[in-house]
């Protein structure tokens, strides 16, 4: 099966499936203008697997706001995944804890499922402070706009560490933002599998641009390689951005 990345827009949220972790994760706004036709791609990948295979599968939506016609089409997800009757699959609901209506939305969901469905609160931060590892890098993300990931990026499963970070930025969409974000990114090493998480950060601070919060990437890198991905990531983003070679350390 073809995986599926669709990255977000101002109306539109991420959208990714990794048929190989059995994964699906859908993060952002909800807004689109024809939701079914949105909804069906990745809908469809998710009927199609849970049909071809015995192997589980979660599904991830963390949104922060969706309208009507989305949240229909969550409903026929929930009832597509009913109709298929299979044991291996759960779906995980994402909501700020003082967020009663996505809170509610996603019990009413939890209601209609006939597989597990579980609600996940999160506790909002005032900024993400995450160390780095061998395979992950430092983030560091502050409301003052600050904004660092340095680093390797070069975990084979890299959802789970990536997770808290997309949500506290896609969180800055909804609520007060500050004037502007400088974001400074030095990454030694990116492989195929970080490489769409770190395309979603900087395709958020995109958005965040889009509304009016001037917003600036300083791409450093030390190998031919990470250049290569800079410039893939960032060629065609409407913010200001520049490269700095920098040492080998």
């Amino acid at each position: 099966m073809e995986n599926i990345i669709l990255y977000p827009t101002n109306k539109t949220p991420f959208v990714y499936t990794n048929y190989n972790q059995g994964l699906v994760y859908v993060s952002g706004i909800a807004i689109p203008e024809n939701a079914p036709q949105f909804f069906a791609g990745f809908c469809d990948w998710i009927e199609t697997y849970l049909s071809r295979e015995n192997k589980l599968l979660s599904i991830h939506i963390d949104l922060e706001y969706f309208n009507n016609p989305s949240s229909l089409c969550i409903t026929d997800l929930v009832r597509r995944i009913n109709n298929l009757d299979k044991p291996w699959v759960t779906l995980y609901w994402y909501h700020y804890s003082d967020d009663d209506d996505v809170r509610e939305d996603g019990e009413d969901f939890a209601e209609i499922a006939k597989f597990p469905f579980q609600l996940i609160p999160v506790e909002k931060q005032e900024s993400i402070n995450i160390s780095k590892s061998k395979t992950t890098p430092l983030v560091y993300f502050d409301l003052q706009g600050d904004y660092v990931i340095h680093g390797n990026a070069i975990e084979k499963e890299p959802f789970p560490f990536f997770l808290p970070v997309v949500k506290w930025l896609q969180n800055r969409r909804t609520c007060l933002s500050p004037a502007q974000i400088s974001c400074e990114l030095f990454l030694n090493q990116i492989n195929t599998e970080n490489f769409p998480f770190i395309k979603l950060l900087c395709s958020i601070i995109e958005i965040l641009n889009n509304k009016g919060i001037k917003s600036s990437i300083v791409w450093k890198y030390n190998n031919p390689d990470v250049e290569q991905k800079g410039i893939e990531i960032l060629s065609d983003m409407k913010l200001h951005y520049c490269f700095k070679e920098q040492p080998k350390e």
